[in-house]
Formats: C-alpha cells, structure tokens, sequence
C-alpha cells in the first residue's frame, strides 16, 4: 500500500470568497486538513492498514468568538484541535493563523508564533508540572511570552497578577500542583496558558471532569477573561448543555469531518443534519419527535464512499452511499452537508 504523504495546497482566497467579513476579521482559516494514521495488525505487525481520523476539515475563527466543536468520543475533536496549533504532523491541508500558513514555518519561526496559540486540557494535573511550585511555572511562561527581559521582582508580580486574573490568591505561588482541587489546577492551567499573551486558546474538554458548580464557575471566568485579555475561544466539548450557555458558533463533526455549522441557537433549535439531531435528542437539549434514536457507541463508516453517517441514519436514501455530500448553506449563516437535511 502507498505511503500516505504530506499535500500542502498552495492558499486560494477562493476558498474564502463566500465570507463577507475582511481577512483581517480572521483569527485562523483552516482548509482541507486531513490526518491519517497507520494500524498494524496481523502476525508481528506485518499487516498494515490507513485509519483516517480527520478527513478534509475545513472552518475559520474570527477574533473574539466562542466556537464548539463538538461531536461523540473518537469522532477526530482532539486531532483537529493538534492539527491546529501544529502538535501533530498533518497528512495534508493547510492552517492559516493571522494570515500566516503555520505548516511551512522554520522551527525558529514556529516557536515564535506557538505562544499565540495556547491548548487547555481536560485533567489539568497531568498538564502541570508535579516538581514545580506555582511560582517557578509561572515564571518561566511569563519568560516565553515577553520578549525583553523582567527583573524576578516584576516576574512575581506580572505572577501575581495572572492569579488574580483567575481568582487565586498571591500565597498559592509557593505550592505544588497537587495540593490543590481539580477547579483551581484548572484555574492554574488557565493562568499559564494567559501568561504566554495568547490571543487563541483552544479548549479541549476543559470542564467536563469538574462538578457542575465548579464548571459554572469556571465558565463564568472565561467570559470576563476573554473580555480582558481580548480572547479567542475553540471549545471542544461532548456537553451540548455547556456548549448551548457558553459558545455563540458551533461545528458538529462526525467521523473525521464537520457535517454542520451555525449559531448555537439556530442550530440547536433548528437541527438540518440527521446527527445532530440525534446528539440533541439523546442529550435532551432538544426534543426531536420526528427522529427515531439511532444506535448508540462508537461512530461508524468512512467518507471514501458516500456519508458516512448512512449506516445509522433513519434518512438515508440512494444518493447517501454513492457520493459525500458537499457543505452547502440551508438557511443564513447555517451550512450542513446532508444529500436530505432536516
């Protein structure tokens, strides 16, 4: 079988037209992203065999939104947010970041833009170093994002201040990351994230191990940060309750590839692809009577002929199985790729 190579297409400001707003309104287009892994399998491995975990992504961030991207476990949620800041070699697609193509950056110059782009995870404790106390953790981030150089007297402060910013007091800067509860590892985590000046914060399942008021909380302190320090948000989230409260665009993904896009409220009250109004319905947020529930457990099928939610949708009809369905605009401002949307 062929090796699978990396394709990077040269940026078209076609892939863009249909966008009214200027590129300057961009924070990051992704276009085309695509990941493919290997699978062993057989007697020693011999056998091998491509797994595709994203296939053609494609979606842009504006400065200061709050985007979802959500979607089942295994769906490729965590690999296109790795895709994104460059955390994972892409097979192929291109990510532009404040105008700059990030796959064809020198090692020097990635590291320079990287502090702009910042991920939060969903278990803090295991994002933090155990060996260092808050202090020294803090330093050396805040050391990263500032390009001249800080006294220790205005490295503490400047440490101080991002405590504040996430409501911790100044005397938790001697501890460890253990002696502290999963709420405030989060706060910590937030506060080294901001100390790098990100403009994009990339949020993969950051409250969904925490309690329900610990995440109220939590979410609450990302709004008046985001106000504060001039945010983007990717939030990557199975919760479509804290999706429907917190973020103002959602993307549903399925199987590697995004299948509808819109304004929480337009999509969630108005559901066009048959998945989504399944996630809705078997989450409760939504009632849809019309729809019978599909199985349930991990997503099935593959893009490499025709949609690949056929298999388990009540909908499906001949064209389903022969051809993918393109992303096309069902009312303004909500696009979904379904051959018989709702």
């Amino acid at each position: 079988m062929r090796e699978h190579r990396i394709v990077r297409p040269a940026p078209t400001k076609a892939s863009w037209s249909d966008k009214p707003e200027k590129p300057s309104d961009f924070l990051l287009c992704a276009s085309g992203l695509k990941k493919v892994y290997p699978r062993r399998f057989g007697f020693l491995g011999a056998e091998k065999e491509w797994v595709t975990a994203v296939a053609d992504v494609s979606f842009f961030l504006r400065r200061g939104e709050r985007v979802a991207l959500v979607g089942e476990s295994g769906c490729g949620k965590t690999t296109t947010a790795l895709l994104l800041l460059y955390l994972v070699e892409p097979t192929g697609g291109e990510v532009l970041f404040e105008g700059i193509s990030i796959y064809g950056l020198s090692g020097r110059q990635l590291r320079r833009l990287r502090p702009r782009m910042q991920m939060i995870f969903q278990n803090p404790y295991l994002s933090l170093n155990p060996r260092q106390r808050v202090e020294r953790m803090l330093a050396e981030a805040i050391r990263v994002g500032q390009r001249a150089k800080m006294s220790r007297h205005e490295i503490r402060e400047r440490s101080e201040k991002l405590l504040e910013a996430v409501q911790l007091p100044p005397d938790v800067l001697g501890r460890y990351p253990h002696e502290f509860s999963g709420g405030q590892q989060q706060r910590l985590a937030i506060a080294r994230a901001l100390a790098v000046l990100p403009s994009l914060l990339v949020m993969d399942e950051a409250v969904s191990s925490l309690d329900v008021l610990t995440q109220q909380a939590i979410l609450h302190l990302l709004q008046g940060l985001q106000e504060q320090y001039g945010l983007t948000y990717l939030f990557i989230s199975h919760d479509l309750r804290v999706v429907s409260w917190f973020c103002e665009r959602v993307l549903v993904m399925y199987a590697g590839a995004i299948v509808e896009e819109g304004p929480v409220k337009q999509v969630f009250s108005h559901p066009a692809h048959p998945y989504t109004a399944f996630l809705l319905q078997h989450l409760q947020v939504h009632p849809t009577a019309d729809l019978e529930a599909g199985p349930t457990g991990f997503f099935q099928g593959t893009w490499e002929s025709g949609c690949a939610y056929r298999e388990r949708c009540p909908r499906q009809k001949a064209d389903c199985s022969f051809s993918r369905p393109e992303m096309v605009e069902k009312t303004p401002g909500q696009r979904v790729s379904c051959w018989n949307p709702l």
